[in-house]
């Protein structure tokens, strides 16, 4: 993307400064309302509103930077990665937010050290949020191992005046919560409680707690509490339960749960439009299945589309066609590729083919593999 590129509509004279003025406000108001409706999570108006811009006034690193989230919001990282890539190599002043970006692009990728040298671009700077990034880094550093590290850059930030710590607390519970570390979510969450200000996040982080350690049907009770369509939490609490009702096999209760979602809330529509599929191959309806397999296709989320169809094809008994699905899932696709080696163990048992099967054990056996958290 060429920030000097400019439409034919863009590139005429204006003659006065005023109408030069008038293109800056409006420019400026419409990145505006397209970043409110990134926060809004209504990203199919968002992305209406990003052509709608470079149709009227081209290209510029502002509508890009605002493009790129929208790749990322729907796991499309290399995209992502290629505009964010072109923002920081410009004399761009939003450079710097851009490095976050491209961070978390690189890290979904899994190119955390692509990712930490993104991140440091950003310490190294005048920026005026480094806590963002100092965060970003201690969570990067405890994926790779490095948690002596995590935990010191940590304490750096707990022990500064940072205006926004609280958040930053909030952010690493998450975290802790998504990797299964109870003890240590256990530890910040009791830290930090009294002072979360939102009541229904509070209970949310409670109800995740509660699934960590165990206590589903707690869990369960403490997320159905806080249901409700207005809530910023909407999103994210409906895809947390809709997670325990698959978990208790109550299989109607994801679809009705869920059949209102669509595609404008973005990453969590491709998340939970993978439980509404499985919520329909356990209850053998095949042409809903379907419907969520075409998304995946069309979409080319590859991954997904392969092992679902997979799983498909097992629970009718075609168990050669599933294996041959699931050798399609690629390694780089950490929870998929394990949970299809999974099936594809499965099915060659249900072939009888016992070494072909030894196989698959020893590759699962040498992993220190959290991924198959869902019932099969």
């Amino acid at each position: 993307m060429n920030y000097k590129h400019k439409t034919s509509k863009q590139s005429r004279k204006y003659g006065t400064k005023y109408e030069k003025k008038e293109i800056y406000f409006d420019k400026k108001r419409k990145i505006e309302t397209i970043r409110e409706l990134y926060r809004s999570q209504k990203y199919d108006l968002m992305y209406k509103s990003i052509i709608n811009y470079i149709n009227e006034y081209g290209e510029d690193c502002y509508v890009n930077h605002e493009y790129s989230k929208y790749y990322l919001v729907l796991n499309e990282f290399e995209k992502a990665k290629e505009i964010l890539t072109k923002i920081v190599n410009s004399n761009s002043e939003n450079k710097y937010y851009a490095y976050y970006d491209l961070a978390k692009a690189n890290e979904y990728l899994y190119n955390y050290e692509e990712a930490l040298e993104n991140l440091f671009q950003i310490i190294n700077s005048k920026h005026p949020e480094k806590y963002h990034a100092l965060l970003k880094i201690a969570k990067l550093y405890y994926i790779i191992g490095n948690t002596k590290e995590s935990d010191k850059i940590i304490k750096k930030i707990v022990n500064n005046n940072y205006s926004n710590k609280q958040f930053a607390l909030e952010e690493l519970l998450e975290h802790r919560i998504d990797f299964n570390n109870k003890y240590e979510a256990e530890k910040i969450f009791s830290n930090i409680k009294d002072n979360i200000e939102d009541k229904r996040k509070k209970i949310y982080l409670e109800g995740r707690i509660e699934l960590l350690k165990g206590n589903i049907l707690k869990a369960k009770e403490l997320l159905e509490s806080i249901l409700n369509k207005n809530d910023s939490c909407y999103l994210i609490t409906t895809y947390e339960l809709a997670k325990i009702y698959y978990e208790l096999e109550d299989y109607n209760d994801v679809i009705n749960l869920c059949s209102e979602i669509d595609t404008s809330a973005g990453v969590y529509y491709v998340y939970i439009s993978k439980l509404l599929a499985l919520s329909h191959i356990k209850l053998k309806n095949i042409e809903e299945t379907k419907k969520y397999l075409d998304y995946f296709k069309e979409r080319q989320f590859n991954e997904s589309y392969y092992n679902l169809s997979g799983r498909l094809l097992f629970y009718n008994g075609n168990y050669n066609e599933a294996i041959d699905n699931f050798k399609m899932v690629s390694t780089n696709m950490d929870k998929i590729y394990y949970d299809s080696l999974l099936y594809e163990l499965y099915s060659y048992i249900k072939l009888e083919k016992y070494e072909e099967a030894y196989k698959i054990l020893d590759i699962l056996k040498k992993e220190d593999n959290k991924s198959l958290s869902l019932k099969i």
